[in-house]
């Protein structure tokens, strides 16, 4: 769920438009939406699954091709329909997942370095707190985490 720019390939074993291989779509319930439950479209065709439009090249073609631009909001299962002559499917796929534009986070860790101990500390040790990126866990410039209480050394 959530790709776009989908394009899958299936090139035909003997480069003749019926090599008895198909590609067929399923909803995450099981529900066919091409090429299943015997039945193989040879015609183009259009599909609708919610705002975004599937093509199809129909299975009459030297490559079988299904492809969108748009993005596809729920969970489809790809799948080769083999029948009579067992031949190796050729399947190519690519797709792309768009990289979602979250604010970044960042908070005071305070499990940063030991700071050095001097003859006034009289052998106690504190950790200096350090700005920390959420997702990654990296220590990043104080500067990112100005706008928070920093907390003391403990």
């Amino acid at each position: 769920a959530g790709a776009t720019n989908i394009d899958v390939r299936q090139h035909s074993f003997s480069g003749k438009s019926e090599d008895d291989n198909y590609l067929a779509l399923s909803s995450s319930k099981g529900e066919f939406l091409l090429n299943g439950d015997f039945v193989v479209t040879m015609s183009k065709r259009e599909i609708r699954i919610g705002n975004a439009v599937i093509e199809y090249s129909g299975s009459d073609n030297v490559v079988e091709r299904i492809n969108s631009t748009d993005r596809i909001e729920q969970e489809l299962l790809l799948q080769v329909l083999s029948v009579g002559k067992l031949y190796n499917p050729d399947v190519r796929y690519s797709f792309n997942i768009p990289i979602e534009d979250k604010p970044q986070q960042f908070y005071w860790n305070s499990h940063g370095p030991w700071q050095a101990c001097s003859k006034p500390c009289q052998g106690e040790r504190k950790r200096k707190p350090v700005c920390t990126r959420e997702s990654d866990q990296l220590t990043v410039s104080d500067q990112r985490c100005d706008r928070l209480p920093q907390p003391a050394p403990i």
